[in-house]
């Protein structure tokens, strides 16, 4: 039903993949709000607490792919919170010179269950 994946955020392919994944972002409402506010923290003074807040949350998502790839992973997945992926995307891509980071994701392989899951999530 769902799997456990460990990713590195850091990895030149995975960051490449959430450029691709995000490269519409421009279009999207909350880019800017998010872009502003990350220019307005000061990430690196406080590496660690942003590295600790994106390793202790646990991401959301739907694929189909069955493999193990990151990269193909972050190229297929969809996020249940994609809004917070973007964020600590913003964040992972400040912090990538100084330290690994990883993101914790659930992915679950049924797309029915996913999609109820979101609605009776939204629902609280």
């Amino acid at each position: 039903m769902h799997k456990n994946i460990i990713l590195d955020m850091t990895v030149d392919s995975v960051i490449t993949a959430f450029d691709d994944k995000f490269k519409a972002r421009s279009k999207m409402k909350y880019q800017k709000k998010i872009d502003k506010m990350i220019d307005q923290v000061d990430i690196i003074t406080e590496r660690k607490f942003w590295k600790e807040f994106i390793e202790s949350s646990v991401i959301y998502g739907y694929t189909d792919y069955k493999g193990e790839d990151s990269t193909l992973i972050v190229e297929t997945i969809t996020f249940e919170d994609e809004i917070l992926v973007y964020i600590m995307y913003k964040i992972a891509l400040e912090l990538s010179e100084f330290t690994s980071i990883n993101l914790h994701l659930k992915v679950f392989k049924d797309i029915e269950f996913f999609r109820k899951k979101q609605y009776f999530d939204s629902v609280k």
